[in-house]
């Protein structure tokens, strides 16, 4: 009689699948990525997909990641606000606040006070710098939930009005260069025209911050501690109520705009460069340096 061969990892322990199945009966199965996917799950994915099971078998080094991550960008933040006042300063000189290039980086530089604000008082408060919050795992106090839905709004607004402000910098030199005599050229000089595209561009990416911000959806928390059922905090706790197709779609959608906003960047300076070394080029035909 002839043995049944089977595909079971000796070394694996199946007991902690609700699903469990003798391992002996299993029949040779097609391979993915080196291992059964029966012997794991118990059935057959035709969408398995190794990156995904690469996180769930490294969840806590991907957590521990994450929060290191997050630990750095909330530094960062503070020396962008550090850095970014003397700036202010500096860029509100009389001299300055006549020219558009100027006039612009002052909107990016207000723009990353903006976020720099919206980070370090909300890490404030969770740390309990302002007033002591009590434990609940499921959920914070009202206040403190509008805070974090805020700050991740104005964090939205001033990420993309900032990097479109900065596009149009370079885009402007870009055009200036290639065409010095345009009257285009001329008319956007101008403080006011400065003025207006900073204002355009507030009000474009606070609309999108303000979409963030209205659709967030807030719930109340009916249980704080999973050990003790009946433990109750002196507060309503609530919480944020993430992974909703609206953010998912937003979340999306706004990550395609940074992405696309850097790489148009990129090839406007390129742009920039090689226009400025073309103008070198051409004094230098004419002998003429002004």
């Amino acid at each position: 009689m002839k043995t049944k061969t089977s595909t079971a990892n000796p070394f694996y322990d199946y007991s902690q699948w609700d699903n469990h199945f003798d391992p002996s009966e299993t029949e040779t199965a097609t391979l993915y990525y080196g291992y059964d996917q029966y012997e794991l799950y118990g059935h057959y994915d035709e969408d398995f997909d190794f990156a995904f099971d690469f996180v769930e078998r490294n969840q806590s080094l991907l957590i521990n990641l994450i929060f290191a991550l997050k630990t750095v960008y909330e530094f960062a933040a503070v020396i962008n606000f550090v850095v970014n006042i003397p700036h202010l300063l500096i860029l509100l000189q009389k001299e300055l606040r006549t020219n558009l290039v100027y006039i612009i980086m002052i909107g990016i530089c207000l723009c990353d006070l903006v976020h720099s604000v919206g980070v370090m008082v909300h890490k404030a408060v969770v740390s309990e710098m302002f007033f002591p919050i009590e434990l609940c795992y499921y959920g914070q106090p009202y206040g403190v939930v509008i805070l974090a839905i805020t700050s991740r709004s104005l964090q939205v607004f001033s990420r993309r009005c900032s990097a479109f402000l900065a596009l149009f910098i370079a885009a402007f030199r870009a055009f200036s260069v290639v065409f010095p005599m345009s009257s285009s050229v001329n008319f956007l000089m101008k403080g006011k025209s400065a003025i207006l595209v900073v204002l355009t561009f507030s009000l474009v990416c606070g609309a999108w911050g303000m979409y963030y911000f209205v659709s967030s959806k807030i719930e109340s928390v009916p249980e704080c501690n999973p050990i003790e059922p009946g433990y109750r905090t002196s507060y309503a706790p609530y919480r944020f109520v993430t992974g909703e197709q609206w953010e998912k779609t937003f979340r999306y959608v706004n990550g395609y705009i940074s992405v696309s906003v850097s790489f148009i960047y990129i090839f406007v300076t390129a742009a920039l460069v090689i226009a400025l070394y073309q103008a070198k080029q051409r004094r230098k035909g004419l002998k003429n340096d002004k």
